[in-house]
């Protein structure tokens, strides 16, 4: 079985990405320059090598028979020293003259001039001198009045080429893998550098999981994509500190909720029990604990039902329904339940379609209305108006003419298990209009309290059309 290797950290995996890209990018290049280097050498060493024959072609006096190598001078002593090659031979391949002497004639010349005479045609190529020496030669038939006089051997020392490209080949040797690793270096100190705010997120990380809250990711001044991941962050620890700190204080209000009623029952029948009693006060105590764990039961339903829309589990239960008819009804049902209270219902001019829960949307406007009745008097009046908002949202607005809502209450009226001082001692939980902004949350929609004056509270809703 391979072994798996350890994870390296990512600015050393950076960094060895960029020294393999960079060095294969650049090995690449070196073998695409080398091999344009040395066929543009060789091209040009060619065309040096022709220019040079049809030199010597005048130094050759083919009137004569054989005919005569009449060259004198050596310039920089090129033949002399064997950097160069003339030869003379005749039509059956026999040497005349040898004008370079200090460069060995191997049987790889005899054979390529015998095959010069044989074609009749010139023959550029590299042949092996027999000292070790490798010439790049032009082999030219002499021909005169379509007779073969003999062969003009010219050649350059191909080391002029392998000189260069030598030279070429080494720096590349050493330059493309020592360009690499500076390459790799640079990355590494590139990464080492950008991923340094992401070690202090880490550390800012451990913090916070161990329990501190309060903890913010330093952004600095930097805009760029860390920055950007460092300011969301902390967004989102922000929603997450005041989450965490809403379920602390819920829990804590839930807690002291059920044990209101369950202390209650807990007194009652501990002093029923303490001593013998008439059936009457027995009768009395199990009443008093039957409301009592009617209180339970609601309070529990209701802590089950904002589980479920904190959860977001109501959704897949949405349908399409008329807002107007559906709103007519909920306050129909309203009016008959209350038979004091006046309801005005305004429809909207034309049909809202939305799609949501028929019995949370019931709920929601319905906790507002019985919201309206508990707090403003049997004999308040409550108008209930719809209108389309723009082109994807319908408005419904519950107005009522009691007293309004309290400054001070106005903007935690939504939150869970809040209840002013007059209510406290009421049979209510606090939760109701809290389920009212969950279920209109849960639809994708806002529900807000739009006036707390002394004339009257008004709450609005805002749903997205379906």
């Amino acid at each position: 079985m391979r072994r798996r290797l350890p994870d390296l950290p990512i600015r050393v995996r950076i960094a060895l990405t960029i020294f393999a890209v960079a060095t294969s990018l650049l090995v690449v290049m070196s073998i695409a320059v080398y091999i344009a280097f040395d066929r543009q050498l060789v091209a040009s060493l060619d065309g040096t090598l022709r220019l040079r024959a049809e030199s010597n072609l005048q130094f050759v006096d083919l009137a004569s028979s054989p005919p005569l190598l009449k060259i004198t001078g050596d310039p920089g002593l090129e033949r002399s020293e064997g950097e160069s090659l003339l030869r003379l031979y005749d039509a059956r391949g026999v040497l005349l003259t040898d004008a370079s002497p200090a460069a060995g004639s191997g049987a790889s010349e005899a054979s390529e001039v015998a095959r010069a005479i044989a074609e009749r045609r010139e023959l550029l190529l590299t042949i092996d001198s027999g000292s070790g020496e490798n010439y790049r030669v032009l082999v030219s038939p002499l021909i005169a009045g379509g007779t073969l006089k003999g062969v003009l051997v010219t050649g350059i020392e191909q080391s002029r080429v392998y000189g260069p490209i030598g030279i070429l080949r080494l720096s590349l040797m050493v330059a493309v893998p020592l360009t690499g690793l500076l390459l790799g270096l640079g990355g590494y100190w590139i990464a080492r550098r950008s991923l340094r705010p992401v070690a202090s997120m880490a550390t800012v990380a451990d913090q916070i999981a161990s329990g501190d809250l309060t903890r913010r990711i330093a952004t600095g001044r930097s805009n760029d994509e860390l920055g950007q991941l460092a300011q969301t962050l902390n967004s989102m620890l922000e929603r997450l500190s005041e989450t965490v700190e809403r379920e602390r204080r819920f829990t804590s209000d839930a807690s002291h909720e059920l044990r209101t009623p369950l202390t209650s029952i807990e007194t009652s029948i501990d002093v029923t029990l303490a001593q013998e009693r008439p059936v009457a006060e027995y009768q009395r105590v199990l009443t008093l604990v039957r409301r009592q764990t009617r209180r339970l039961h609601t309070l529990t339903r209701q802590l089950l039902l904002l589980s479920r829309l904190d959860a977001h589990a109501v959704q897949q239960e949405f349908v399409e329904l008329e807002l107007n008819d559906f709103l007519d009804a909920v306050t129909e049902s309203f009016r008959e339940s209350h038979l004091g209270i006046t309801v005005r219902f305004v429809p909207a001019s034309q049909p809202l379609k939305v799609r949501g829960d028929i019995e949370l949307l019931a709920r929601a406007f319905t906790n507002v209305l019985e919201n309206a009745a508990a707090h403003a008097g049997p004999a308040v009046s409550i108008t209930v108006e719809m209108q389309r908002l723009g082109t994807n949202e319908a408005l419904v607005r519950i107005s009522d003419d009691g007293p309004g809502v309290p400054p001070e209450l106005a903007e935690e009226i939504f939150q869970r298990f809040r209840r002013g001082d007059e209510s406290r001692h009421s049979a209510g939980s606090g939760l109701g209009l809290a389920i009212v902004d969950a279920i209109v949350t849960a639809h994708g929609g806002l529900v807000r309290l739009a006036s707390s004056a002394t004339s009257g509270a008004a709450f609005e809703f805002r749903l997205p059309l379906g």
